[in-house]
């Protein structure tokens, strides 16, 4: 008869984490996390509350407005330095 390990008897029942987003625009915004934290090395990966903070709603009020956003990000030569001085400039033309 074969011997029942008990650390392998309660891995059956480990459940997988699951991904806690939820709407399109989290999944833009892991998208932007995602881009940002591979160019970080070395640093202290960033966190979806910090980069969702940086974009809000009255900045980027529809999903389109974040997608358009992304893809200049992405046409851009360095994504993270087109990030942030986005952010900056447009953050200092709504004041």
């Amino acid at each position: 008869m074969k011997q029942l390990n008990l650390t392998n008897y309660l891995d059956k029942f480990k459940l997988e984490p699951k991904d806690k987003i939820t709407s399109e625009r989290q999944e833009i915004i892991k998208q932007f996390l995602d881009t940002l934290n591979a160019d970080r090395k070395g640093y202290k990966p960033l966190t979806a509350g910090f980069v969702s903070s940086k974009m809000p709603k009255i900045l980027f009020p529809t999903n389109h407005d974040l997608y358009l956003f992304l893809t200049k990000c992405r046409n851009s030569k360095c994504f993270g330095a087109c990030w942030w001085s986005c952010l900056k400039t447009t953050k200092l033309s709504t004041s």
